[in-house]
């Protein structure tokens, strides 16, 4: 054998690494272009950002400037008055009053016309709108909204009107019960002033009625037992929309609804947003709305006080008692629903959504039409009502536990074991620690605990998609729940209240209400669009109170939830290629997720009735918590669509904050 040259040798091996070097340079070029290109992305969303506040700083200083020349004006108005002789009379003319109605002989002051039908709701009237809006949006948000984007272009609508191929007549329902001259006269002011003319409005009272305008298109009815009744057999035309009494619409409410029946004919049910108005004209409390969410319209009747049907659809119904049962029963017979969102409707100052017996029992009848053996029971912490759903035969949980072993995973493990008053689960911890701690816990035994595996995954990169994935190969259980090491139960009841709206057919994941340590809100759902990306409906904020209509009391549909605590069927799970562990090793993986259900057609639910503490990430490193670019560049790429328009969040609110406030223009 000839010997080998060791100059020979030695140079393969330089070949070898060069080639190794190469390749590592090549990757590292790669690396560098792609945090490049995300850098530019981020650089490109903070210059944004800054023109946009830059732009908001003027506005802001130059509504200072309108202010302090309002005020200079105003103060020197008020000393005029008060300097003149008229002001003095009424002065000296108010201390003779005074003293009368100190000594007894007060004199009688007329009482103002109530708003309503004489209902306590009504009596409250303009009281309440001085009140802070249960939507806590504060009216000088809610001005400014207005002022920005309700133009109206009255040479534009007249063209669009000549234009409409389908121009339908609508019967406005007004069931008026016993309600005023002053109300009957608002709702008919706005009808008369409707932009769009074909309509007929359709009066109907229980006593001997009152003096109406003399229009062809009004029809009256009064002395009949069931207004509502007697109202709807008035009507006609070919959609019929109900108005809750003293309520008035926009001026341009049904021009819109008809623009939209020309883009989209199919539709059978309409709703739109809606506000309240005093008698002075005051708007407030805005109501903008999701698009059309079916396990929200069973939580509260969040559609509304304007709503418009076809009117095939109301005739199939025949019976029905008031204007939320109509609803419940016609979309047993329709999924073609549609949202306005344009406040469309000046409402009465009550708040949608509480529990009145008839609504609740309009939910009831609908659950048991429906076949689903669901039901509903009292919520006392929020003044509605819940709807329950029967349990699973085989409701077993795997509950997946991933830790680093850096958060307090032996309180986890407590707090699930001593917490759960639901049985059917077992608990599967995956340990990405580098010591033996972990495993040591997991083998002491906890008092009234299920069994605990482990899954070593010890001394390997952090990636939380895979821990995941590769826990839920282990598991047989139709359900599989994911949750953080860093969450300790609240409620007894919250694998129950997880496990029984998992198991609908419907529903594809579900999420908690997740609270941090000092009992402000760490997760009520999560939506698409904050700072042009996802975030936490009201994240930071009290728990305390409700927010915004009470979204955050409610089960309601969201786009997504927090992989913190999410319920998904095993069997979708895997259907749907579960986490997508290349693209989202660290962040964005539990959303992109619920995307990927969500567009397979399933429900995407959030509950508040499972209720847990969250820490959120101090299971992880300062490095494991910080979301690759690459990542991020990833999700908004995927979810572009999404980002800029989620059907669960109203275009008409801001996102640059959790709190539902009203948009601004540029945001």
């Amino acid at each position: 054998m000839a010997p080998v040259d060791p100059n020979e040798a030695r140079l393969k091996h330089l070949e070898r690494d060069v080639r190794d070097l190469q390749i590592a340079l090549e990757r590292t070029r790669l690396a560098g272009d792609a945090l490049n290109e995300a850098l530019d992305y981020e650089i490109s969303a903070c210059r944004k950002e800054i023109s946009a506040c830059r732009k908001e700083i003027a506005a802001c200083r130059e509504e200072t400037r309108r202010l302090g020349a309002w005020l200079e004006a105003t103060s020197r108005s008020t000393t005029d008055i008060a300097q003149s002789r008229i002001w003095r009379t009424l002065a000296a003319i108010g201390k003779i009053l005074l003293r009368l109605s100190r000594s007894g002989n007060r004199p009688e002051v007329p009482a103002l016309a109530p708003s309503g039908d004489g209902s306590a709701a009504d009596e409250r009237g303009t009281a309440e709108l001085e009140e802070l809006a249960p939507s806590g949006v504060d009216s000088t948000a809610y001005e400014r909204w207005i002022a920005e984007f309700e133009e109206r272009d009255d040479a534009l609508i007249r063209k669009e009107l000549s234009e409409f191929t389908i121009q339908p007549r609508i019967s406005l329902i007004a069931p008026f019960g016993d309600a005023s001259p002053a109300v009957l006269e608002r709702t008919m002011q706005s009808v008369a002033a409707q932009s769009y003319g074909k309509w007929e409005l359709c009066l109907t009272g229980r006593g001997a009625g009152h003096p109406v305008r003399q229009d062809t298109r009004i029809k009256t009815r009064w002395q009949v037992k069931d207004p509502w009744q007697a109202a709807l057999q008035l009507a006609f035309g070919d959609y019929v929309a109900v108005l809750e009494p003293g309520g008035a619409l926009a001026a341009d409410a049904l021009f819109h609804i008809v623009d939209l029946l020309n883009r989209e004919p199919a539709t059978d049910v309409i709703y739109s947003d809606e506000d309240c108005m005093d008698e002075a004209g005051r708007r407030a409390r805005p109501f903008f709305k999701p698009e059309w969410s079916p396990d929200l319209i069973l939580s509260m009747n969040y559609a509304g006080r304007l709503l418009v049907l076809r009117r095939g659809p109301v005739l199939e119904v025949g019976q029905s008692s008031h204007a939320y049962d109509l609803l419940l029963r016609v979309i047993e017979r329709t999924s073609r629903v549609q949202h306005i969102p344009r406040v469309l409707y000046h409402a009465t100052a009550e708040e949608p959504g509480r529990d009145h017996p008839a609504d609740r029992q309009a939910v009831n009848d609908h659950l048991r039409s429906a076949h689903t053996g669901a039901w509903t029971e009292t919520d006392p912490r929020n003044g509605r009502w819940r709807v329950r759903y029967p349990l699973p035969l085989d409701g077993r949980v795997s509950i997946i536990i991933p830790t680093g072993g850096k958060a307090d995973l032996e309180g986890n493990l407590q707090s699930v074991a001593a917490g759960t008053d639901y049985p059917q689960y077992e608990v599967v911890v995956i340990d990405n620690s580098g010591g033996d701690a972990v495993r040591n816990l997991t083998r002491e035994a906890y008092a009234g605990a299920q069994p605990i595996r482990y899954i070593d995954w010890r001394h390997k990169p952090f990636n939380y998609a895979t821990m995941c994935n590769q826990a839920a190969r282990t598991c047989d259980s139709p359900f599989l729940l994911f949750l953080n090491d860093d969450t300790r139960v609240i409620t007894p009841g919250w694998l129950r209240a997880m496990v029984e709206l998992g198991a609908r057919p419907e529903v594809g994941a579900v999420g908690a209400r997740l609270l941090f340590p000092d009992g402000s809100i760490q997760h009520a759902g999560v939506f698409l669009g904050l700072y042009s990306r996802a975030g936490h409906l009201f994240k930071g904020l009290d728990s305390v109170g409700s927010h915004y209509f009470g979204l955050d009391r409610v089960i309601r549909n969201v786009s997504a939830v927090t992989g913190a605590c999410l319920l998904v069927r095993a069997e979708l799970f895997w259907d749907i290629g579960a986490f997508d562990a290349d693209h989202f090793p660290v962040d964005s993986n539990d959303i992109d997720l619920c995307l990927r259900i969500g567009a397979k057609g399933y429900r995407v639910l959030y509950t508040p009735y499972a209720e847990l503490y969250h820490d959120e990430s101090q299971s992880k490193g300062v490095v494991d918590r910080i979301a690759h670019p690459t990542e991020m560049q990833e999700f908004s790429r995927r979810w572009s669509e999404m980002i800029r328009n989620d059907k669960f969040y109203s275009p008409n609110l801001s996102r640059r904050d959790v709190g539902c406030s009203p948009r601004i223009k540029g945001d």
